[in-house]
């Protein structure tokens, strides 16, 4: 039972609420997290789990190359999602767009300059991508347990 609470000064380590503001380190480990637990959680949702993981990171490693080509960091931060979404759609992947919710969930969490998302936070979406990427390649479908059963 106390290893339980050893979990939450961690949380609140990593999420700033002990310190002003989380170092980069801290930002990249819990962007990253947060990717491979959302991934981890919608692979054990698929039905087929082999040919899913194979899309997902067909899909990702797409996802990360479009980030890391163009202006993506100079993008208002309101458009960053609507581009990642929107280049999701033009490929027919919209039914994957948890890629794209677990990429910028820990973005999401902090107060990002709304005239550009800047280059750290582009930085912190590569690295959930990445984590995304390997999560579906370390995961096993028999070792998928639905959350619906």
């Amino acid at each position: 039972m106390k290893k339980r609470w050893v979990l939450l000064p961690v949380c609140l380590f990593m999420s700033g609420c002990v310190m002003n503001a989380p170092s980069m380190n801290k930002k990249m480990a819990a962007s990253d997290a947060l990717a491979v637990s959302i991934t981890a959680i919608a692979m054990d949702q698929a039905k087929d789990f082999d040919s899913t993981r194979v899309k997902v990171i067909e899909i990702a490693t797409e996802l990360r190359k479009f980030v890391d080509t163009g202006n993506f960091s100079d993008l208002p931060s309101k458009d960053a999602e609507r581009v990642l979404i929107g280049h999701l759609a033009s490929k027919g992947w919209s039914s994957y767009s948890y890629i794209v919710d677990s990429a910028l969930a820990y973005v999401k969490t902090k107060n990002v300059n709304v005239d550009k998302i800047g280059v750290n936070n582009v930085e912190l979406i590569k690295i959930a991508l990445d984590g995304v990427i390997r999560q579906a390649t370390r995961g096993k479908s028999e070792w998928a347990v639905s959350l619906l059963k």
